[in-house]
């Protein structure tokens, strides 16, 4: 996957580890998708990430594998000013990861079909002197609300243009590349479903 020299972003990508249920989730899997990091550091990141309530994971010892739920929080969990910088941050970023979830590649797939399939319909009609019914365009059940930048903006109203593409680009480094369609006019991403194994 991405580059993960920031603290923010190896914890970003372990959130999105454990947020696949039905995976087996060992040191080596969990490695090999957050490529460098040690047993020692895994076991801090996890237990910061549970103290602060984005996730609880155990580790089962007779498994040798760790297991869990993510969660979403709706508002920063309360904890000391000192420790609160850093999981504002993440905050941030983990809203920013699951709401670009909601519009992924093949939903903006699908419209593309759609919009194409009526494109080729009206021009193979205009072609044909407009003879019989002119074809309708059947946009895809695509809801624009949730393309990645309006449901960001919606999330952080005094967010810049700036800000977002800041988010954008922290998301493509660590492997969630984002990107725009211009007959749609949505952001999307291609969310991991599996893990690598």
């Amino acid at each position: 996957m991405g580059e993960y020299s920031s603290k923010l972003k190896r914890q970003v990508a372990l959130l999105t580890v454990f947020a696949h249920r039905e995976a087996i989730k060992s040191f080596n899997v969990i490695r090999k998708n957050v490529p460098n990091i040690t047993l020692r550091t895994l076991e801090r990141d996890i237990k910061e990430l549970n103290e602060a309530g984005f996730m609880d994971v155990k580790y089962y010892k007779t498994d040798r594998i760790w297991h869990g739920e993510v969660y979403i929080p709706d508002k920063a969990p309360e904890m000391s000013l000192k420790r609160r910088k850093d999981f504002d941050n993440l905050v941030h970023f983990e809203y920013i990861l699951f709401t670009m979830k909601s519009l992924e590649f093949d939903e903006v797939d699908n419209a593309l079909y759609k919009l194409h399939q009526y494109q080729e319909m009206y021009e193979w009609w205009e072609e044909d002197d407009k003879y019989g019914p002119e074809p309708k365009y059947d946009k895809a059940d695509l809801n624009e609300d949730i393309s990645a930048d309006k449901a960001y903006f919606r999330i952080f109203p005094n967010a810049t243009k700036a800000d977002f593409e800041k988010d954008v680009r922290f998301l493509c480094d660590i492997g969630y590349p984002i990107e725009y369609s211009e007959e749609l006019n949505v952001y999307y991403t291609n969310y991991p479903e599996q893990l690598i194994a």
